[in-house]
């Protein structure tokens, strides 16, 4: 978080000097941050004389935030590996017997560059993959589409299961991210009907390693709803507060709530400010003998806390501020958690904690930014709950390395998923990223990556299916 906004605020005040604004500057500040990163992890270097206007662009964030950590006496974590290389020389830091490297597809440059001093110190480095299957049966399956496919490996799972209860299976996807929505799906009605019927939220049969961005969570997306409140509301973030279950005591107040919010509809009002809002609810549920009390008391809380937003404060007070706020507001509700809301309130109430972090590489910021700043870091927050160990394990093809399987479905293997597209990072000129055979730099890495995943994955089970 704070290497993410000291980018953020170098590439912006650097636009700012040359009167340039950029609609999205978070994405822009961490494709200039991974191309720092890329340049460190290869020791490499670009040259400016050959080098494009968006390559010249980066080259001078690059100068200020380097100059900025200079002074600040910041560290990116990508230094380590040179940080650790330098104290085994200077013998600021006393070397390991033994390292062993387990499961890795890919070594870079600078690992590579601190394992080398680390044997010269005398330092044992070993490198394990899993015992290959031997006399793998590998089979092809065709399917008509994506859901085709996934409804073809949940009824070989299903079956694999029922001959063989007991067996480890691994389901490795190239392309996760794109099939992780579907997967669920079709897995869930098709091997664990029961947890649609009961209306659970835990999965024990199958687990997915990609997890969701952690706004996507109802009980977090609230949170950050109400942290955007204003004071003007429109009739949709009226309905929201009366129906929201993660609202003060909406479960005690439910039937009430949404009678109060007909009501409210009834007048046509589509833009409401707060003190109208309040006095509204008050004669319609003196009137309509509603029993709204805890309500409109989250309300007048709500305005208090909004008339304390003015001034600016450091990202620190902000944070207090929220998880104060929060708790007037009656915020995560009163009906109680399940397993999965409970760990998603857990997981917001830490990056809430990375939110304050940010103090010692930001100014102070008014109500509106902080939000803002919060917003992207749970946005960019995978979440993945917690669940019991499973006997299907869903991965991607970096998260199956050093794995073996009983029994192993590769899912979406197409023309675009192994070896993937390219994706070369826009500010490294293109022909630095090939002499340095940096990741995504171009197809030919890529197909000998791919070609070294695959040989893995046809030895991690006895029985393949592709």
């Amino acid at each position: 978080a704070q290497l993410q906004h000291s980018w953020e605020t170098v590439v912006g005040e650097c636009l700012d000097t040359v009167g340039k604004t950029l609609l999205q500057l978070p994405q822009t500040a961490q494709r200039a941050m991974q191309a720092h990163q890329l340049l460190e992890r290869y020791s490499a270097k670009i040259d400016e004389h050959v080098a494009g206007e968006d390559h010249l662009a980066f080259v001078g964030w690059q100068r200020r935030w380097l100059a900025l950590a200079a002074e600040k006496n910041w560290h990116d974590p990508v230094e380590l590996p040179g940080m650790i290389t330098r104290g085994i020389r200077e013998d600021t830091i006393e070397p390991p017997s033994r390292i062993i490297l387990a499961g890795f597809d890919d070594i870079t440059p600078d690992i590579e560059s601190m394992l080398g001093c680390l044997t010269r110190a005398g330092t044992t480095v070993e490198y394990w993959q899993p015992e290959p299957c031997h006399k793998v049966s590998s089979t092809r399956v065709d399917a008509i589409d994506i859901r085709d496919e996934v409804s073809r490996c949940a009824k070989w799972l299903r079956q694999k299961l029922s001959a063989d209860p007991g067996a480890h299976i691994g389901v490795v996807v190239p392309q996760l991210e794109a099939y992780r929505v579907i997967l669920e799906q079709v897995f869930t009605a098709e091997l664990t009907p029961d947890v649609l019927v009961e209306f659970k939220d835990e999965r024990t049969l199958f687990n997915l390693s990609l997890g969701e961005g952690l706004d996507k969570e109802g009980v977090v997306s609230a949170a950050l709803s109400l942290f955007r409140c204003g004071t003007y509301l429109d009739q949709a973030d009226v309905t929201w507060l009366l129906c929201s279950p993660y609202f003060g005591k909406a479960f005690a107040e439910r039937d009430d709530r949404a009678l109060l919010d007909r009501e409210l509809r009834k007048a046509r009002c589509f833009d409401w400010s707060l003190p109208k809002l309040i006095r509204s609810i008050k004669y319609i549920a003196e009137k309509k003998s509603f029993k709204v009390d805890n309500l409109l008391a989250r309300l007048d809380a709500l305005c208090e806390i909004l008339k304390e937003s003015n001034r600016k404060r450091q990202p620190g007070d902000w944070a207090e501020q929220f998880s104060l706020s929060l708790n007037a507001l009656g915020w995560p509700g009163d009906r109680g958690l399940s397993s999965r809301e409970y760990q998603a309130v857990d997981k917001f109430k830490t990056v809430v904690g990375e939110f304050a972090s940010i103090d010692k590489v930001s100014s102070r910021l008014n109500r509106g930014e902080a939000v803002k700043i919060l917003t992207q870091l749970v946005q960019s927050c995978d979440f993945q709950p917690e669940t019991v160990e499973a006997t299907i394990q869903v991965l991607g093809e970096l998260e199956s390395a050093g794995m073996t399987f009983d029994y192993l479905w590769v899912l979406g293997m197409h023309d675009r998923a192994l070896p993937s597209p390219p994706s070369p990072n826009p500010f490294i000129p293109l022909p630095l990223q090939k002499k340095h055979h940096m990741k995504r730099a171009d197809i030919e890495r890529e197909f000998l990556f791919a070609s070294r995943v695959v040989k893995r994955l046809f030895s991690a089970a006895s029985q393949v299916v592709v």
